[in-house]
């Protein structure tokens, strides 16, 4: 079995997404439209349901389902595993991949109620949908559906199973076959596509994937390789104006090269000479500054000297 989400599949097929595309203008936007359209599967809560007698519940936004990215349902045969997918299906549309009428086959043998609740989310819209049926005297009632808003008070959306199934594929852009193509992989058909030969897979996609959703595919992988082809072709022509230089003319670069780089080390050499003369200049100032100093010093004790010794000379 496998649970997982197309987001092109929504995109494409959701009236809400087609009348977007047209405001989108960059990768980076329609890829942040596309996983806020895209439906997550939140709980699902049923009843009495094939070989599960009693109320059954599994949350998988809360531990130990949402500290994971992937986990799988096994257990032998006839444990209930393809039952926790048929009580999806059914709480969304009414329908399983297996049963086309689940109301008259669905019912544990040994009840007389069953009822399956979904809910889930698209972008940051909160929804729950429910079916139900009952046996009276032997005989089915029903089935019934309702589609809930959980955004804030809750509110009854629908309450007829056609308009039910008909809202969740407008809100969605999944109806059941879709949902069945995209979302939930029917058991057994993905290990044959594996174990196919390389000429069996066409065939298999298109019965997993539907003709229409697999020529969608195959249009946007034509349309992508001609674009990218055209990129190709664009590069292919702005490398045939460059001119390809021969070998005398590279070998005269190489040697006008080769004697820029002698003459640049002889500029190194020469720009290290005038450093280290700077340096020697330098310190000849110092030199002769503090010689002047001294001559100053000596010429002031002179004279110091001089004005002693007139007293002495009279």
């Amino acid at each position: 079995m496998l649970l997982g989400y197309d987001p092109k599949s929504i995109i494409h097929s959701s009236p809400v997404g087609e009348a977007y595309l047209e405001k989108i203008d960059s990768q980076s936007q329609l890829e942040a439209f596309c996983w806020s359209m895209i439906m997550k599967i939140l709980g699902v809560k049923f009843k009495n349901i094939n070989s599960l007698p009693g109320e059954w519940e599994v949350r998988f936004d809360q531990p130990p389902f949402s500290d994971t990215g992937l986990y799988a349902i096994v257990g032998p045969n006839g444990s209930g595993k393809s039952t926790i997918l048929d009580a999806i299906t059914l709480g969304l549309y009414g329908e399983t991949p297996r049963l086309r009428h689940p109301e008259t086959g669905i019912l544990h043998w040994q009840e007389d109620e069953t009822y399956s609740k979904v809910t889930f989310s698209v972008g940051e819209s909160l929804y729950q949908s429910e079916w139900w049926a009952e046996s009276r005297a032997g005989r089915m009632q029903g089935p019934e559906m309702q589609l809930m808003s959980l955004n804030g008070q809750p509110s009854l959306l629908e309450n007829r199973v056609i308009r039910v199934r008909s809202r969740i594929a407008e809100l969605t852009g999944l109806d059941f076959k879709r949902f069945c193509r995209s979302i939930l992989l029917a058991q057994g058909e993905f290990a044959e596509f594996l174990d196919a030969l390389e000429s069996e897979r066409a065939e298999i996609l298109e019965k997993i994937m539907g003709a229409e959703m697999l020529q969608e595919l195959e249009q946007s992988i034509r349309t992508r390789a001609a674009i990218e082809s055209e990129k190709l072709d664009q590069l292919k022509e702005s490398a045939a104006s460059f001119t390809r230089l021969d070998k005398s003319r590279l070998k005269q670069i190489e040697e006008e090269q080769d004697q820029l780089s002698d003459e640049l080390a002889q500029l190194e050499d020469a720009f290290t000479e005038l450093q280290d003369l700077e340096s020697w200049l330098e310190k000849l100032e110092e030199l002769q500054i503090a010689d002047r100093r001294d001559d100053e010093i000596l010429a002031e004790a002179e004279a110091n000297l001089a004005k002693l010794q007139e007293p002495l000379s009279r």
